[in-house]
């Protein structure tokens, strides 16, 4: 991408990006520079710099993330899985020249204790963990008006390359919720069926689980991660 290039995402608001990024490193150097943009989302894959500035919806984006970290959250927790990361975790992996912030992140206590995953440094010393490095085990996206393909295409692909276990992707813009969950296949992700109710199998997390929703008290609305 050229010095100083205008690179949108449905082209909500316009980001110059700084001289001199080619590579993932120098992605990362800007990234936690206190030139990186407070607001929106950045992605670095194989050269392609992406960025969404749209606001984050509510009804179909924030808390069908806060309800999906929640439920495995509680799945993690009860059996002693793993951990779960928030978004605003820069994830990192060299080899699919890829850096990422995606909407959840769950790694397996055995995927941390190998090194197939680690927390990471910026400043080496600092003490201060910013970045995960290598292959989680599962990753979740939602889907939103300027993300979709980021999501279903560049990240898709991203994270395939990145090794990732499986990848739940999550769409409620609609008056359905397409709520899907892909795990590795030989050459890309693939789709895993659900059953007649709806619950879709997560081998990594060893549980099925659908995303239903109903309206709260004031008309918005409400998510639950059911699972068994």
């Amino acid at each position: 991408m050229a010095a100083n290039a205008l690179a949108t995402l449905d082209d909500p608001e316009a980001v110059v990006i700084p001289a001199g990024i080619t590579d993932l490193r120098g992605f990362r150097d800007w990234a936690h520079s206190d030139d990186f943009p407070e607001r929106g989302r950045i992605s670095y894959l194989r050269g392609e710099i992406l960025v969404d500035m749209s606001p984050e919806e509510i009804d179909s984006h924030n808390k069908v993330v806060f309800e999906v970290a929640y439920g495995i959250g509680a799945v993690a927790k009860a059996n002693d899985l793993g951990e779960v990361l928030g978004e605003s975790v820069l994830f990192i992996n060299s080899e699919a020249d890829v850096s990422t912030e995606p909407d959840l992140i769950f790694c397996t206590w055995e995927t941390l204790e190998s090194g197939r995953a680690a927390y990471r440094e910026y400043v080496e010393g600092s003490g201060r963990y910013v970045e995960i490095a290598g292959s989680p085990d599962l990753v979740v996206e939602v889907i939103s008006r300027s993300s979709v393909r980021k999501d279903t295409k560049v990240l898709f692909e991203g994270y395939f390359d990145a090794g990732v276990r499986e990848y739940w992707l999550i769409d409620a813009r609609g008056k359905e919720i397409d709520f899907r969950i892909h795990r590795r296949g030989r050459a890309k992700f693939q789709r895993i069926k659900p059953d007649s109710e709806g619950y879709v199998p997560s081998p990594v997390l060893g549980r099925a689980f659908r995303l239903i929703r109903d309206r709260n008290r004031i008309g918005g609305w409400r998510y639950d991660l059911e699972s068994r």
